[in-house]
Order: structure tokens, then C-alpha cells, then sequence
């Protein structure tokens, strides 16, 4: 996979954040996070994973609480309900 090169390209741009000689080093850093995604969502693609349903439902699952319409009221509009 050509995942694991680009986040070896992303380390070794962040290992040089302190370095005076390399002032563009957060914008080569950006550029490799962004290839990260793109060979993310391509492997997801092959494979047929829903990657956007894949992602919200790991968010759910780590949220250690949802929460109720019982507990919860939203200030500006008390009819609003958790779904």
C-alpha cells in the first residue's frame, strides 16, 4: 500500500517544523497529509468501503455519551430533539 510511503513523507516533513532553514515546511507538510486522504479514499474506493459511513460511524461509537431529549435542551429553540 501506498499509504504507509506517504506517511513516512508526512513525518519526515514534520520532523522539520523547528528548522529555520525550511520556513515552507507546513505547507509541505499539508501537501502529504493531503496525499494521506487521497490514498485513503482511493483504497476505500477499491475496495468498495463506505468511507463517509465508515467515519461517522466510528464518531458515534467513541462518543462515550449521546446524550437524551431528556437531559438536553438546546438554548435557543426548545423544541429541537436529538436524533
Amino acid at each position: 500500500m501506498l499509504i504507509a510511503s506517504e506517511v513516512a513523507e508526512a513525518f519526515e516533513e514534520w520532523r522539520r517544523k523547528d528548522s529555520k532553514v525550511y520556513p515552507a515546511w507546513k505547507e509541505r507538510f499539508g501537501e502529504e497529509l493531503a496525499d494521506i486522504v487521497i490514498r485513503v479514499m482511493d483504497e476505500a474506493e477499491l475496495r468498495g468501503v463506505d468511507l463517509a459511513s465508515a467515519i461517522l460511524a466510528k464518531i458515534d461509537k467513541k462518543r462515550p455519551r449521546k446524550g437524551s431529549n431528556d437531559d438536553w435542551r438546546h438554548p435557543d429553540d426548545p423544541d429541537a430533539k436529538i436524533t
